[in-house]
């Protein structure tokens, strides 16, 4: 354990630039309008919306929420 320590850091310090790192993704995720519509969902947070983005990509190629859905089922 000591010498992982050594060759990444001290946990505390990778939790606070992991911390940053997350915080400054969130920051210019918000300038996006497809995000900003997501977070507006009930119970959908940066983590969640960031993942559908990542995941499906530009949110403008389905006509509907059933198409983006039946998308969402063809992938495995």
């Amino acid at each position: 354990m000591r010498q992982s320590t050594r060759c990444c850091g001290s946990s505390t310090s990778t939790a606070r630039n992991w911390t940053s790192w997350t915080g400054r993704v969130a920051v210019e995720a918000l300038d996006d309008p497809d995000i900003r519509r997501l977070l507006t969902i009930p119970g959908v947070d940066v983590k969640v919306t960031l993942s559908v983005t990542a995941t499906v990509g530009d949110l403008a190629r389905f006509r509907s929420a059933d198409k983006l859905v039946a998308g969402c089922r063809t992938v495995s």
